[in-house]
C-alpha cells in the first residue's frame, strides 16, 4: 500500500509542467505617460531589469501622466509614474495613493511663447495660453503669473493636451503653451524664428512612483523588486546613456536631436527625499486656494510608502521618512 501511495505521488508530481522562471514571473501593468522624466521607467522595462526581479512588466503608455493615473484610480495598472501634481490632486479629492519613490529630477516644465508676439512678461496680457489641466504644467503657469505680477484673469487659459497645444503653437491659433518636454522643444522648434522657450527657475519636479494604498502593502515585496529595477535602470542610464537614449527614442518616438538637447535637464537617481513632501505642500495650497474649497491641506507624509525604499535603498531616503 505504500509503495502504491508513493507511485501515485510520482506520477502526480512528474505529470505537473515545470515552470521556467519565466512563466513563475508575477505579472504587473505599468501606466507610464509619454516624457523624457519616465527614462527609467523604459530602460528598465527595455534591458529586463524587472524580469530579473522576477516580474513580467506590461507597459501601457500615456500621452499625460494626469492619463496614466486615471489607470491606476480605475484598477487597469497596479503602478504608474507621473511627476507629483496629479497625484497631489488626486489625495485632495480622497484617493488613496502613495508614493513609493521617485526615479527623476526635473525642470522640464516651461511656459513656450511665440516671440513674434511677446517680448516681456506684460506683453502676455490677454493672450491665449494652453494648459493641462491637473499637471503641474498647469501648477507652473498659476505660478508664472504670479511670479511676474499677473492673474489668471489677465490672459486667456484654454485647456489642451500637449499634441493639441503643440499643433496649435506651430499653426499660431495661440500665443503660448505651460508643457512639459518634449512637447515645448517640438513647438519651438517648428517655427524657430518666432518663439522661444522661457527658462524655469520657479519650480524643480520630480518623477514619482505611484501605486494605490491597500496593493503597496499587500505587496511590499513586489514593490522592492520595482525598485531594485529602478535603480540597475539608474545605473544603467549612466553607464550607457547612448544606449539609454536609443531607448527612449524607440519608446516615445521622440527624435535623438530633441532629446540630445534636452537631455542635460534630467537627473535619474532613485530616492525619497524631504524636499518632495515641501513641493508637495506647496502645490496643495494652491490647488486648494484656485478651487476655493474648504479642504484642509493634507499631511503628505501619510500618503508616502517608504517600506520598500528602507529595504533597499535606505541611504536615499530623507530624515523625514525614517
Amino acid at each position: 500500500m505504500v509503495n502504491r501511495r508513493l507511485m501515485l505521488t510520482l506520477a502526480a508530481f512528474t505529470a505537473t509542467p515545470y515552470l521556467s522562471k519565466a512563466q513563475r514571473r508575477e505579472r504587473v501593468t505599468y501606466a507610464v505617460p509619454m516624457t523624457i522624466a519616465a527614462v527609467p521607467a523604459y530602460v528598465a522595462a527595455d534591458r529586463g531589469f524587472w524580469a530579473d526581479e522576477g516580474l513580467d512588466v506590461s507597459m501601457q503608455f500615456f500621452p499625460s501622466g494626469r492619463q496614466a493615473l486615471d489607470a491606476l484610480l480605475g484598477g487597469t495598472a497596479e503602478i504608474m509614474s507621473v511627476s507629483e501634481t496629479p497625484p497631489m490632486h488626486a489625495v485632495i479629492q480622497g484617493q488613496r495613493v502613495v508614493w513609493v519613490g521617485t526615479t527623476t529630477k526635473h525642470r522640464e516644465v516651461k511656459l513656450t511663447v511665440r516671440s513674434d508676439r511677446i517680448a516681456t512678461p506684460a506683453d502676455i496680457r490677454g493672450k491665449r495660453i494652453a494648459t493641462a489641466p491637473g499637471t503641474n504644467s498647469d501648477y507652473y503657469l498659476y505660478q508664472w503669473l504670479s511670479q511676474n505680477g499677473l492673474h489668471p484673469q489677465d490672459v486667456q487659459i484654454l485647456s489642451m493636451q500637449p499634441p493639441a497645444m503643440v499643433q496649435a503653437f506651430i499653426q499660431g491659433s495661440i500665443d503660448a503653451m505651460a508643457a512639459w518636454e518634449p512637447h515645448n522643444y517640438a513647438a519651438y522648434s517648428r517655427v524657430p524664428t518666432m518663439s522661444r522657450s522661457l527658462p524655469n527657475d520657479l519650480y524643480e519636479g520630480r518623477h514619482c512612483i505611484i501605486m494605490n494604498q491597500a496593493y503597496a502593502v499587500r505587496n511590499k515585496v513586489t514593490v522592492e523588486r520595482m525598485i531594485r529595477g529602478f535603480v540597475a535602470a539608474e545605473r544603467y542610464i549612466s553607464a550607457e546613456p547612448d544606449a539609454a537614449k536609443q531607448i527612449t527614442v524607440k519608446a516615445t518616438g521622440v527624435d535623438p536631436e530633441t532629446l540630445n538637447a534636452l537631455w542635460s535637464e534630467y537627473e535619474f537617481r532613485v530616492q525619497l527625499d524631504d524636499k518632495l513632501l515641501d513641493i508637495l505642500a506647496l502645490q496643495a495650497n494652491w490647488a486648494i486656494s484656485t478651487s476655493r474649497t474648504s479642504v484642509r491641506t493634507p499631511s503628505f507624509r501619510d500618503f508616502m510608502y517608504p517600506d520598500a525604499m528602507r529595504e533597499v535603498l535606505p541611504d536615499r531616503l530623507g530624515s523625514r521618512f525614517r
